[in-house]
């Protein structure tokens, strides 16, 4: 079962739903909160994820998703970090760290 580390900056629903799809997946996510504003309020959530190959296709429409709606900030999976990805990015990043391991 090949395994890829994934942080994702995104906001408090779409952490919620990445970790969920993980943990029915069989992998690990831990939702780590950023720094807060002046006003007290969480502007971003870190999502540490440990992801496995059955998990590729649930997560990665569900980060496809979030990208589209401009909810994700950054990405890194296995160390390839990238701000702003595009769902393309996100497609190709995802399965090259996880689609193709065998």
């Amino acid at each position: 079962m090949t395994e890829a580390t994934l942080i994702l900056r995104t906001d408090k629903s779409g952490a919620e739903t990445i970790d969920r799809i993980i943990q029915d997946n069989g992998g690990s996510a831990g939702i780590v909160t950023q720094p807060k504003h002046l006003g007290g309020d969480v502007t971003t959530f870190i999502v540490a994820v440990t992801a496995f190959t059955q998990a590729l296709p649930p997560l990665l429409a569900a980060i496809k998703n979030l990208v589209t709606q401009d909810r994700v900030r950054e990405i890194d999976i296995d160390g390839v970090k990238v701000t702003d990805p595009t769902p393309e990015i996100v497609e190709q990043l995802l399965k090259e760290h996880l689609g193709s391991k065998k």
